[in-house]
């Protein structure tokens, strides 16, 4: 199993029928979504960040809906991406109103994690995100 991060977009119609989700169930990995609620129950956010655990992601990359981030482990710097991707990281965190103020090769994905869990929720960090079997 490796585990891969994605933004993914909020599903469903918020009933018991069709409960609101991350549209990476669709694919019945093991995973685990913030998903940022309203005192009415309703997303506040179009998009959900998500990890998935999954032998194989493909189907998940090949997903125009969803945005696979880095495939990088938690710790790993963003010096391992090439330019190219560090610069479409960085674009996606300010498309998404994300303050990138010190985020540079040296950054940990950690430290990217925390500031779009913490976008959805204030009181997200990212070792409490796990998924269950």
């Amino acid at each position: 199993m490796s585990r891969r991060y994605y933004l993914a977009p909020i599903i469903g119609a918020g009933t018991m029928e069709d409960p609101y989700r991350a549209k990476v169930t669709a694919y019945h990995v093991n995973h685990s979504a913030v998903i940022p609620t309203g005192a009415d129950g309703h997303p506040t956010s179009a998009w959900a960040l998500c990890v998935v655990e999954a032998p194989d992601h493909t189907a998940l990359i090949a997903d125009s809906e969803l945005d696979a981030l880095p495939p990088l482990t938690i710790d790993e710097n963003l010096s391992r991406l090439s330019v190219g991707a560090r610069a479409v990281l960085l674009d996606k965190l300010t498309t998404l109103g994300i303050d990138i103020t010190g985020i540079d090769q040296d950054t940990t994905f950690r430290t990217v994690l925390r500031r779009l869990g913490q976008h959805l929720d204030a009181k997200f960090h990212e070792d409490r995100m796990s998924v269950s079997p």
